[in-house]
Protein backbone atom coordinates (compact mmCIF):
# COMPACT_ATOMS: atom_id res chain seq x y z
CA UNK A 1 0.00 0.00 0.00
CA UNK A 2 1.21 3.21 -0.77
CA UNK A 3 0.92 7.04 0.23
CA UNK A 4 -0.60 9.03 -2.33
CA UNK A 5 -0.95 12.15 -0.13
CA UNK A 6 1.05 12.63 2.78
CA UNK A 7 -0.81 16.08 3.77
CA UNK A 8 -2.85 15.23 6.29
CA UNK A 9 -6.95 15.55 6.19
CA UNK A 10 -8.43 16.34 9.26
CA UNK A 11 -11.12 14.29 8.85
CA UNK A 12 -10.35 12.77 5.11
CA UNK A 13 -14.17 11.03 3.33
CA UNK A 14 -16.52 10.52 0.73
CA UNK A 15 -13.99 9.17 -2.46
CA UNK A 16 -15.10 9.39 -5.31
CA UNK A 17 -13.39 8.42 -9.26
CA UNK A 18 -14.98 10.73 -11.50
CA UNK A 19 -14.11 8.84 -14.34
CA UNK A 20 -15.18 11.17 -17.19
CA UNK A 21 -12.47 13.74 -16.17
CA UNK A 22 -10.53 10.91 -14.62
CA UNK A 23 -9.80 12.47 -11.33
CA UNK A 24 -10.76 11.01 -7.64
CA UNK A 25 -12.44 13.61 -5.75
CA UNK A 26 -12.41 13.34 -1.91
CA UNK A 27 -13.50 15.97 0.82
CA UNK A 28 -11.88 17.22 4.51
CA UNK A 29 -15.32 17.21 6.47
CA UNK A 30 -14.39 19.06 9.42
CA UNK A 31 -12.61 21.73 6.98
CA UNK A 32 -15.12 22.15 4.42
CA UNK A 33 -12.64 21.65 1.23
CA UNK A 34 -13.32 19.22 -1.93
CA UNK A 35 -9.87 17.86 -2.81
CA UNK A 36 -9.02 16.42 -6.46
CA UNK A 37 -6.06 13.66 -7.47
CA UNK A 38 -5.88 14.32 -11.06
CA UNK A 39 -5.12 11.12 -13.14
CA UNK A 40 -2.62 11.15 -16.22
CA UNK A 41 -0.78 8.29 -17.71
CA UNK A 42 2.38 9.66 -18.01
CA UNK A 43 2.11 10.92 -14.68
CA UNK A 44 -0.02 8.57 -12.65
CA UNK A 45 -1.62 10.95 -9.69
CA UNK A 46 -1.53 14.66 -9.51
CA UNK A 47 -2.80 16.84 -6.89
CA UNK A 48 -5.31 19.20 -7.86
CA UNK A 49 -7.61 21.94 -6.82
CA UNK A 50 -8.98 22.36 -3.64
CA UNK A 51 -12.09 23.92 -3.66
CA UNK A 52 -12.77 25.84 -0.15
CA UNK A 53 -16.03 26.07 0.58
CA UNK A 54 -16.71 27.81 3.92
CA UNK A 55 -19.17 25.11 5.44
CA UNK A 56 -19.20 21.58 6.23
CA UNK A 57 -18.80 18.84 3.72
CA UNK A 58 -19.68 14.92 3.83
CA UNK A 59 -19.60 13.69 -0.10
CA UNK A 60 -18.80 14.82 -3.79
CA UNK A 61 -20.40 13.17 -6.34
CA UNK A 62 -19.72 14.55 -10.44
CA UNK A 63 -22.72 16.14 -11.72
CA UNK A 64 -23.46 15.13 -15.59
CA UNK A 65 -24.41 18.50 -15.92
CA UNK A 66 -21.11 20.04 -15.53
CA UNK A 67 -19.20 19.97 -11.99
CA UNK A 68 -20.20 18.47 -8.61
CA UNK A 69 -22.62 18.43 -6.22
CA UNK A 70 -21.25 18.59 -3.11
CA UNK A 71 -23.17 17.53 0.25
CA UNK A 72 -22.64 19.25 3.84
CA UNK A 73 -25.39 20.13 6.61
CA UNK A 74 -28.46 20.48 5.66
CA UNK A 75 -27.60 21.59 1.87
CA UNK A 76 -26.73 20.26 -1.36
CA UNK A 77 -24.87 22.70 -3.23
CA UNK A 78 -23.85 22.74 -7.17
CA UNK A 79 -20.40 23.86 -7.51
CA UNK A 80 -18.83 24.24 -10.61
CA UNK A 81 -14.80 23.93 -11.25
CA UNK A 82 -14.12 27.65 -11.23
CA UNK A 83 -15.88 27.81 -7.45
CA UNK A 84 -18.91 28.85 -8.93
CA UNK A 85 -21.75 27.73 -5.62
CA UNK A 86 -25.52 27.41 -6.01
CA UNK A 87 -27.82 25.63 -3.49
CA UNK A 88 -29.29 22.78 -5.62
CA UNK A 89 -31.14 21.31 -2.55
CA UNK A 90 -32.03 21.46 1.31
CA UNK A 91 -33.04 19.51 4.45
CA UNK A 92 -34.08 23.03 6.60
CA UNK A 93 -32.58 25.88 7.80
CA UNK A 94 -31.67 24.05 11.39
CA UNK A 95 -28.02 22.65 10.91
CA UNK A 96 -28.44 21.50 14.55
CA UNK A 97 -31.68 19.17 14.25
CA UNK A 98 -29.98 16.97 11.95
CA UNK A 99 -27.13 17.07 9.36
CA UNK A 100 -26.34 15.05 6.20
CA UNK A 101 -23.25 13.07 5.76
CA UNK A 102 -22.27 10.15 3.35
CA UNK A 103 -24.09 10.20 -0.58
CA UNK A 104 -23.90 8.65 -3.30
CA UNK A 105 -25.70 8.17 -6.70
CA UNK A 106 -27.89 5.49 -7.28
CA UNK A 107 -28.26 3.49 -10.85
CA UNK A 108 -30.74 5.89 -12.12
CA UNK A 109 -28.65 9.02 -11.34
CA UNK A 110 -30.56 9.91 -8.02
CA UNK A 111 -28.80 10.79 -4.96
CA UNK A 112 -28.94 9.10 -1.53
CA UNK A 113 -27.93 10.83 1.72
CA UNK A 114 -27.29 9.33 5.33
CA UNK A 115 -28.39 12.22 7.92
CA UNK A 116 -27.64 12.25 10.99
CA UNK A 117 -28.59 13.80 14.17
CA UNK A 118 -25.97 15.02 16.17
CA UNK A 119 -24.53 14.59 19.21
CA UNK A 120 -26.63 11.52 19.27
CA UNK A 121 -29.95 13.37 19.90
CA UNK A 122 -31.59 11.02 18.08
CA UNK A 123 -31.65 8.77 14.90
CA UNK A 124 -31.45 9.16 11.71
CA UNK A 125 -31.96 7.79 8.21
CA UNK A 126 -31.53 8.24 4.81
CA UNK A 127 -33.43 10.43 1.73
CA UNK A 128 -33.08 10.58 -1.97
CA UNK A 129 -32.85 13.85 -3.81
CA UNK A 130 -34.16 13.81 -7.35
CA UNK A 131 -33.35 15.96 -10.22
CA UNK A 132 -35.56 18.51 -9.50
CA UNK A 133 -33.90 18.93 -5.94
CA UNK A 134 -36.94 17.26 -4.78
CA UNK A 135 -35.80 15.35 -1.09
CA UNK A 136 -38.08 12.64 -0.23
CA UNK A 137 -36.93 10.03 2.89
CA UNK A 138 -36.54 6.49 2.14
CA UNK A 139 -35.64 5.26 5.69
CA UNK A 140 -36.00 6.19 9.04
CA UNK A 141 -34.31 5.00 12.49
CA UNK A 142 -30.60 4.80 11.60
CA UNK A 143 -27.89 5.14 14.39
CA UNK A 144 -25.65 7.05 12.58
CA UNK A 145 -26.69 6.76 8.91
CA UNK A 146 -22.66 6.50 7.28
CA UNK A 147 -21.49 4.74 4.32
CA UNK A 148 -23.92 3.60 1.68
CA UNK A 149 -23.60 1.84 -2.09
CA UNK A 150 -25.13 -0.53 -4.35
CA UNK A 151 -25.05 -4.41 -5.53
CA UNK A 152 -24.01 -4.45 -9.49
CA UNK A 153 -27.04 -5.11 -10.25
CA UNK A 154 -28.84 -2.35 -8.63
CA UNK A 155 -31.57 -4.52 -6.76
CA UNK A 156 -29.60 -4.43 -3.27
CA UNK A 157 -28.97 -0.98 -1.15
CA UNK A 158 -26.15 -1.35 1.37
CA UNK A 159 -26.07 1.65 4.38
CA UNK A 160 -23.64 1.62 7.75
CA UNK A 161 -25.08 2.12 10.86
CA UNK A 162 -21.87 2.92 12.51
CA UNK A 163 -23.08 3.08 16.35
CA UNK A 164 -24.91 -0.11 15.76
CA UNK A 165 -21.33 -1.27 14.15
CA UNK A 166 -23.91 -2.35 11.48
CA UNK A 167 -24.43 -3.29 7.47
CA UNK A 168 -27.80 -3.12 6.84
CA UNK A 169 -29.25 -4.57 3.20
CA UNK A 170 -32.26 -3.43 1.57
CA UNK A 171 -34.22 -4.73 -1.78
CA UNK A 172 -34.01 -1.26 -4.04
CA UNK A 173 -36.52 -0.10 -6.40
CA UNK A 174 -34.56 1.48 -8.91
CA UNK A 175 -37.89 3.00 -10.83
CA UNK A 176 -39.20 4.62 -7.30
CA UNK A 177 -36.26 5.37 -5.27
CA UNK A 178 -37.60 3.01 -2.62
CA UNK A 179 -36.39 0.72 -0.33
CA UNK A 180 -37.62 -2.44 1.15
CA UNK A 181 -37.39 -5.77 3.02
CA UNK A 182 -34.40 -4.13 5.86
CA UNK A 183 -32.20 -6.81 6.88
CA UNK A 184 -29.00 -6.45 8.70
CA UNK A 185 -26.25 -7.97 6.81
CA UNK A 186 -22.88 -8.35 9.35
CA UNK A 187 -21.70 -6.56 12.50
CA UNK A 188 -18.50 -5.36 13.67
CA UNK A 189 -17.51 -7.13 16.52
CA UNK A 190 -16.78 -5.71 19.54
CA UNK A 191 -14.09 -3.61 20.75
CA UNK A 192 -12.10 -3.50 17.49
CA UNK A 193 -14.15 -0.85 15.72
CA UNK A 194 -16.90 0.89 13.90
CA UNK A 195 -17.81 0.51 10.25
CA UNK A 196 -17.81 3.51 8.04
CA UNK A 197 -17.16 4.38 4.76
CA UNK A 198 -17.53 1.62 2.13
CA UNK A 199 -17.74 0.84 -1.57
CA UNK A 200 -18.78 -2.38 -3.64
CA UNK A 201 -16.72 -4.01 -6.30
CA UNK A 202 -17.12 -5.61 -9.53
CA UNK A 203 -17.93 -8.63 -8.17
CA UNK A 204 -20.83 -7.66 -5.47
CA UNK A 205 -18.80 -7.62 -2.72
CA UNK A 206 -18.59 -4.94 0.16
CA UNK A 207 -15.19 -3.14 1.15
CA UNK A 208 -15.83 -1.36 4.46
CA UNK A 209 -13.34 0.77 5.93
CA UNK A 210 -13.33 0.21 10.14
CA UNK A 211 -11.53 2.79 11.94
CA UNK A 212 -9.24 2.15 15.29
CA UNK A 213 -9.11 -1.14 13.27
CA UNK A 214 -6.46 -0.03 11.22
CA UNK A 215 -8.36 -2.49 8.48
CA UNK A 216 -10.43 -2.25 5.20
CA UNK A 217 -12.57 -5.27 5.38
CA UNK A 218 -13.81 -7.10 1.89
CA UNK A 219 -17.35 -8.97 2.68
CA UNK A 220 -19.22 -11.44 0.56
CA UNK A 221 -23.09 -10.42 -0.41
CA UNK A 222 -23.96 -12.82 2.27
CA UNK A 223 -22.04 -11.18 5.03
CA UNK A 224 -19.18 -13.47 5.45
CA UNK A 225 -15.73 -11.79 5.93
CA UNK A 226 -13.56 -12.42 2.53
CA UNK A 227 -10.74 -10.70 3.76
CA UNK A 228 -9.02 -8.39 5.44
CA UNK A 229 -6.87 -5.35 4.41
CA UNK A 230 -4.21 -4.02 7.18
CA UNK A 231 -3.69 -0.08 6.64
CA UNK A 232 -0.52 2.05 7.65
CA UNK A 233 -3.02 4.17 9.50
CA UNK A 234 -5.32 2.87 12.89
CA UNK A 235 -7.94 5.53 11.37
CA UNK A 236 -9.36 4.50 7.83
CA UNK A 237 -12.60 6.22 6.82
CA UNK A 238 -13.81 5.23 3.72
CA UNK A 239 -13.09 3.99 0.41
CA UNK A 240 -13.32 3.65 -3.54
CA UNK A 241 -12.42 2.44 -6.62
CA UNK A 242 -10.50 4.90 -9.22
CA UNK A 243 -8.06 4.60 -12.21
CA UNK A 244 -8.77 3.43 -15.60
CA UNK A 245 -9.03 0.18 -15.24
CA UNK A 246 -10.84 0.65 -11.75
CA UNK A 247 -8.11 -1.54 -10.21
CA UNK A 248 -7.07 0.43 -7.82
CA UNK A 249 -8.17 0.79 -4.40
CA UNK A 250 -8.18 4.50 -2.70
CA UNK A 251 -8.54 4.83 1.20
CA UNK A 252 -9.01 8.16 3.04
CA UNK A 253 -8.67 8.53 6.67
CA UNK A 254 -9.00 10.93 9.49
CA UNK A 255 -6.63 12.70 11.74
CA UNK A 256 -8.92 15.28 13.89
CA UNK A 257 -12.45 14.20 15.17
CA UNK A 258 -11.16 11.44 17.30
CA UNK A 259 -14.25 9.77 19.46
CA UNK A 260 -14.55 11.15 22.67
CA UNK A 261 -14.46 8.68 26.08
CA UNK A 262 -18.00 8.55 26.12
CA UNK A 263 -18.31 7.76 22.13
CA UNK A 264 -15.66 5.06 22.30
CA UNK A 265 -17.66 3.64 25.52
CA UNK A 266 -21.07 3.25 23.52
CA UNK A 267 -19.03 1.71 20.68
CA UNK A 268 -17.41 -0.60 22.87
CA UNK A 269 -13.88 0.17 21.05
CA UNK A 270 -10.87 -0.55 23.36
CA UNK A 271 -8.99 2.39 24.86
CA UNK A 272 -5.76 1.25 23.70
CA UNK A 273 -7.07 1.56 20.05
CA UNK A 274 -8.57 5.20 20.89
CA UNK A 275 -4.76 6.31 21.85
CA UNK A 276 -3.45 4.41 19.16
CA UNK A 277 -5.60 6.39 16.96
CA UNK A 278 -4.01 10.03 18.81
CA UNK A 279 -1.15 9.29 18.39
CA UNK A 280 -1.47 7.63 14.18
CA UNK A 281 1.65 9.82 12.19
CA UNK A 282 -0.29 8.29 9.38
CA UNK A 283 -3.65 9.63 10.19
CA UNK A 284 -5.67 12.45 7.59
CA UNK A 285 -3.19 10.53 4.51
CA UNK A 286 -4.77 9.35 1.12
CA UNK A 287 -3.46 5.49 0.35
CA UNK A 288 -4.04 3.36 -2.25
CA UNK A 289 -3.51 -0.02 -2.93
CA UNK A 290 -4.21 -3.07 -5.81
CA UNK A 291 -6.55 -5.51 -3.93
CA UNK A 292 -6.66 -7.56 -7.24
CA UNK A 293 -10.59 -7.03 -7.72
CA UNK A 294 -11.93 -3.67 -9.78
CA UNK A 295 -14.81 -1.34 -9.25
CA UNK A 296 -17.03 0.86 -10.34
CA UNK A 297 -16.60 4.81 -10.77
CA UNK A 298 -18.73 6.83 -9.20
CA UNK A 299 -22.25 7.12 -10.95
CA UNK A 300 -22.79 11.13 -11.96
CA UNK A 301 -25.89 12.81 -10.82
CA UNK A 302 -28.38 12.87 -13.56
CA UNK A 303 -26.41 10.68 -15.74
Amino acid sequence: MDVVVRERDLLGEGPAYDAVNARLLRVDYLRGWVRELRWAADAGWEVGLTWELGQLASAVVPNAGGGLLVVGGTTVVALADDGGRELFASLGDDVSAMCLNDAKCDPDGRLVVGWVVPDGRGRGGAVRVDGDGCVEPIVRDVGYANGLDWSPDGGTFYLVDTLARHVHAFDYDSAGGLLANPRTLLRIERGVGAPDGMAVDDEGCLWVAVPYAGEVRRYAPDGSLVETIETPTRMPTSCAFAGPDGRQLFITSQSRGLLSPGEANELEIAQDRIEAGHRDPLAGAVFVCRPGVSGPPARPFGA
